[in-house]
Order: structure tokens, then sequence, then C-alpha cells
């Protein structure tokens, strides 16, 4: 198992600025020292938007290329990675990028590790029961099944011992 990069999958319009970027910025802060690569769908984002402002809608007079190339950066991003970490933590309404993600990843193999309460608007039965595994109800969960396995894949990047007969 070589599972190096992560892909932070979450909710995004509608969020305000703390709820995109603050568990985010704690994922990567978590996750990093335990060797993972952490991929964002924020990555130069509010760059593509006028104003910085990332918005459901594409304003008056922005190119339509904009939602193009938000989707074809998230979609390279979960191209290159090997899990998504996916925190639907308290989400009051149905992310539909998020979901796209995850189709996504379950069909490029990705390990999907989702975050979620009991009753979640994420929790369709085909993202419970057939895309996502392992899903946690909080976030710290997560991060220990994550070291877990941070440890088992730096085990296996080890050289083996040569020794001299």
């Amino acid at each position: 198992m070589n599972l190096q990069t992560i892909y932070l999958v979450g909710p995004v319009i509608g969020q305000g600025i703390h709820g995109m970027q603050d568990w985010r910025q704690e994922a990567r802060g978590k996750l990093e020292p335990m060797g993972y690569r952490i991929l964002s769908p924020l990555t130069g984002e509010a760059l593509l938007w006028p104003e910085g402002k990332i918005a459901a809608k594409t304003p008056k007079g922005v190119p339509q290329d904009v939602a193009r190339a938000v989707f074809n950066g998230d979609r390279a991003r979960v191209e290159q990675s090997d899990i998504l970490l996916c925190n639907f933590k308290d989400a009051k309404k149905v992310s539909i990028g998020s979901l796209t993600e995850i189709v996504w990843g379950f069909e490029w193999k990705k390990m999907i590790v989702l975050v979620a309460n009991k009753r979640n608007c994420h929790l369709h039965p085909w993202v419970k029961t057939i895309m996502a595994g392992p899903i946690f109800a909080e976030m710290r969960d997560a991060y220990k099944y994550l070291e877990a396995l941070s440890k088992e894949f730096h085990c296996e990047q080890k050289e083996p011992e040569i020794r001299a007969s």
C-alpha cells in the first residue's frame, strides 16, 4: 500500500471563509507531519474569481471558463490523490461538487475516508454502503486511522537490510 497524497473534500459554497479553510488548515497541520502530501480544492481557486470571492454562480461578465477551470483543477487533484478525506461533519446542505469528487475517487479506486454525523445529508446509500469506507463521526478518529496507515506505508518505504553472508 502506497497511500501518500490526500485530497481534502468538503463543502465550499455557502461555507464562508472559516468554514472552507479552518478544517483544511487543521488537517494539513495534522497530516503533513505523518508524511502525507495534502491537496486542496481551495488552492488558487479564489484567484479565478473577481474580487477573490468564490461563488455558487459565475457572476455576470466573468467568462464561463472559470467554472471549467475550477472543475478541471479539482478533477486533476482527485486523480493525483491516493486518499480522499471527506469532511461532511455538521453539513446542512448537500455539496454537489463534493459528491462529484467522491464519484471520481470511487471510479479511480481511491480510498475514501468520510467524516459525517449519523444523519448527514451526504450519507446517500450509495455513498455510505458502496463508495466510502471507513466512515467516522469525528475528524480525530479519521486522523488516528490515517496515522495508522501512514506508519504502514512508511514501513514499506524502508530499504531492505542487506546482510553480508
